[in-house]
């Protein structure tokens, strides 16, 4: 309706209607305006999630083809899995923190080690991660063990040191009693 001075309401209570009239507009625009905010939060998580779920598979993927010999997706090289808990298996063991932490300690160690001890240490771990190897080993030690046993014996029990004497030693007295002969006594020694 139009406006007339002094009729029902001056401008006064038009203004204020007019204000109120926003005032509820605007509650209404601030509390639509709160939930897009929530909802847009809301979406940003599930976009966050399904990006890390994404990157999780991605790299689930790229571990079967590197451990299965996949190729790049087209359907045809590789191995066929069918085994999906050996793969997540595989795939958890290899992104294992705690794997990574002791794998970093024991390089750690490794690089503490001398080029003597790096060589025993790398020939031990191919010995004691093939069977055969391990008998191999084995068998090397106790082939040592057993020259080593026969040598010794051959010398205590079948030979003299006199045997072994160089010819130009065995004419002093000295010698040939410190190699097993008979002791020589010295002329002023005796009664």
């Amino acid at each position: 309706p139009p406006f007339t001075p002094g009729v029902d309401g001056d401008v006064q209570g038009i203004l204020m209607s007019q204000r109120d009239r926003l005032k509820e507009k605007v509650g209404g625009l601030e509390k639509m305006r709160d939930g897009l905010k929530k909802e847009l939060a809301e979406q940003v998580r599930v976009s966050e999630g399904l990006r890390a779920q994404n990157q999780s598979l991605y790299e689930r993927v790229r571990f079967a083809e590197s451990s299965f010999g996949g190729g790049g997706g087209g359907g045809g090289g590789g191995r066929v899995i069918n085994d999906v808990e050996s793969l997540e298996e595989g795939f958890s063991r290899k992104h294992d923190p705690f794997a990574d932490f002791q794998r970093a300690a024991r390089k750690k160690q490794l690089d503490k080690l001398g080029p003597v001890e790096k060589v025993v240490y790398s020939v031990l771990r191919v010995a004691s991660g093939h069977r055969e190897a391990r008998l191999g080993l084995f068998g090397y030690t106790l082939a040592l063990h057993f020259l080593i046993f026969v040598t010794t014996y051959h010398w205590a029990h079948e030979m003299t040191c006199g045997d072994v004497l160089h010819p130009d030693l065995q004419g002093h007295a000295h010698a040939v009693a410190m190699h097993g002969g008979v002791p020589h006594i010295e002329d002023h020694l005796m009664p």
